[in-house]
């Protein structure tokens, strides 16, 4: 299990496996709106980091990947 912490949310998500992404409903979007977030990992020579989507639920697309820097990941 990971856990991954942002703001006041935690999430914990059974497994990500490198280049897969981990779903995650009612994602809040604004003060109103529910949307889906999504998580991956991504694995290079300096390490992994998280990378976070949100899906745009006025136009249904994801919107711009946001990488975190490398760091080691929490296992749980």
């Amino acid at each position: 299990m990971v856990e991954i912490k942002q703001g006041n949310y935690t999430h914990n998500i059974k497994e990500i496996l490198i280049n897969q992404y981990a779903e995650v409903e009612n994602y809040p979007y604004g003060f109103v709106l529910k949307t889906k977030k999504r998580y991956s990992i991504e694995q290079n020579k300096k390490g992994c980091r998280v990378i976070e989507q949100t899906l745009n639920p006025k136009t249904n697309q994801w919107n711009k990947p946001k990488k975190s820097t490398y760091s080691p990941i929490k296992k749980l």
